[in-house]
């Protein structure tokens, strides 16, 4: 027990963090609470033999199973349950849902007592801790002897964020990536097009500001954050495979970050008297911002007169870039009923499975054949954020990133306030994440 509940201790502090991230602020948070933590033995798992016309769908009817789940709004609620109605016609299994109101601690705890859903959510950002401490069952086998699964219709980093060692612990339900979004109106008032826009990052930077000099007061060429989640992906390799942290090592996209907000051509939402990106640009307080995919909505909901378009992140050294968030379906390798619990995982996941699941809600799947059918390169507001899901960066980078993070997010705002140097900052990010991940994790 006693093993159990440091488990809980050590899952927690990370998904707090994470919880953090999510919220996009720009505040200095506290110091979290690491704890080292035990390994958990992982079961031997029996996967689903298929039958000689292919897949048996009803080789568990009659089983019951529980999932664990969290609710963004109604929409996916209506879309989930359409999806495991069909599930539950298909294959005779029943699937009743646990909605988590406090992730953090009810499924964790869960996890501790040996009480957990049978398949739940993972957060891309937590997987390593959960695929380190054995709660998540290894899908190998089960995709081995799953006929025409096609595991290379996943986009590659959706399927690389719950993997390790070669072995897949989860997949992805669907993902979301970030894109560029730029007000057509305040272009033309600055006397641009859309078609101005450099498509290379250090051409951007300067088109930034002359975009700026030409807007009405009052009005950025640009919206940011300054937290590391937007910008890991050109940072380059932040941690080696020795798990040794190195923020200092490739600070030229930072420091073209800092000295465009120093001379006030981008500023951070709160900056701009909003709430976050999608407001200020919303708004009209910038012209041009880097967000997720999951703005689109806020936009059409809330600004439905904001005349804008999208594109892929601009290149850097002649790579695309940008950055992916994404949630898996994850396997108890606890679960009594681990065959019924992959026959969900693969239904919810499979090209139709994850179409009639993302189709409703507005989410990009995870597998292309799935965005096919739903024809999302074919969107022209869509399709950039399609596109940068084939090289997107997950929002992962191991066990050590939330300490990562922590500390880029504690001091990086330091340095656009001009109170340290972005050298002297991210040296000290450095130490202080290396002191704590060596104290912690080693």
């Amino acid at each position: 027990m006693k093993k159990m509940f440091k488990l809980v201790l050590s899952l927690l502090a990370v998904v707090t963090i994470v919880a953090l991230a999510a919220c996009g602020n720009d505040n200095n948070d506290p110091e979290p609470e690491v704890v080292d933590t035990p390994t958990v033995d992982t079961p031997t798992v029996d996967p689903v033999e298929p039958d000689a016309d292919g897949f048996d769908w009803r080789a568990y009817e009659g089983t019951e199973i529980t999932i664990g789940i969290w609710w963004g709004n109604e929409t996916e609620e209506a879309s989930l349950r359409a999806v495991i109605d069909s599930f539950e016609a298909l294959t005779g299994i029943t699937v009743s849902a646990r909605t988590y109101e406090d992730y953090q601690t009810q499924l964790l705890t869960e996890l501790a007592g040996g009480m957990a859903p049978d398949v739940f959510y993972v957060e891309a950002m937590l997987a390593p801790t959960f695929i380190q401490q054995g709660v998540l069952a290894n899908l190998n086998p089960f995709i081995a002897q799953t006929p025409d699964f096609n595991q290379g219709d996943f986009f590659a980093p959706a399927l690389e964020a719950f993997s390790a060692n070669g072995n897949v612990y989860g997949l992805a339900k669907d993902l979301s990536t970030l894109g560029m979004l730029y007000n057509i109106d305040l272009l033309a008032e600055a006397g641009f097009t859309p078609a101005d826009i450099p498509t290379t990052m250090a051409e951007f930077a300067d088109f930034l500001v002359e975009l700026d000099a030409a807007l009405p007061a009052g009005v950025n060429a640009g919206v940011t954050s300054s937290e590391l989640a937007r910008h890991m992906f050109a940072l380059g390799n932040i941690l080696d495979n020795n798990g040794v942290v190195n923020l200092a090592g490739n600070l030229d996209y930072l420091e073209r970050h800092v000295d465009l907000f120093q001379a006030g051509v981008i500023q951070r939402a709160a900056d701009t008297g909003a709430g976050w990106s999608g407001d200020a640009f919303g708004l009209g307080h910038a012209a041009i911002m880097f967000e997720g995919n999951w703005v689109l909505g806020h936009l059409a909901n809330n600004f439905g007169d904001v005349n804008f378009g999208t594109r892929e992140l601009p290149t850097m050294n002649g790579q695309n870039g940008s950055m992916m968030f994404t949630v898996a379906w994850g396997v108890n390798s606890a679960s009594n009923n681990i065959g019924a619990a992959w026959l969900f995982t693969h239904y919810l996941t499979s090209t139709q499975g994850m179409a009639d699941w993302a189709g409703p809600v507005g989410v990009i799947p995870s597998r292309a054949s799935s965005a096919d059918v739903l024809n999302l390169s074919g969107n022209p507001v869509l399709a950039p954020f399609v596109a940068a899901a084939a090289y997107a960066t997950p929002w992962q980078n191991g066990i050590e990133l939330p300490i990562i993070m922590h500390h880029y997010n504690d001091l990086f705002p330091a340095v656009l306030q001009g109170d340290m140097t972005l050298q002297e900052a991210m040296e000290l990010a450095t130490e202080r994440a290396n002191n704590e991940i060596n104290l912690h994790l080693r």
